[in-house]
């Protein structure tokens, strides 16, 4: 069964759309609603993303410092903001947080 990249891996219930897109901080961990298991964001497809989305930018950059037209800029900065908002929702993707056993070790 094919799972969607905003789903639980190990379930495939789908991430709520408050936790997409109002609490999308680095550091944010939660519960799958049905299986319990640990979630996070994919670290590695965010860095792919950003480095897309700075070259979109460096790329407006240099439309609106070469002194093209108002409306050029203004169109250049409506699609750049565009692209970031497309790269989000193709980039972003949930997965299951590696269990950390480095507190449960008894020496």
């Amino acid at each position: 069964m094919r799972r969607g990249n905003k789903k639980c891996p190990n379930c495939g219930t789908p991430v709520p759309w408050s936790r997409l897109w109002l609490k999308t901080w680095i550091w944010a961990e939660w519960p799958c609603p049905q299986c319990k298991a640990t979630l996070e964001f994919s670290m590695r497809r965010r860095l792919i993303a950003s480095i897309i989305y700075g070259v979109c930018v460096g790329l407006w950059s240099a439309f609106a410092l070469h002194g093209i037209a108002w409306y050029g800029t203004l169109l250049a900065a409506i699609g750049v903001v565009a692209i970031g908002l497309a790269l989000y929702w193709f980039f972003e993707s949930v997965k299951m947080k590696k269990a950390d056993y480095s507190d449960s070790q008894e020496f």
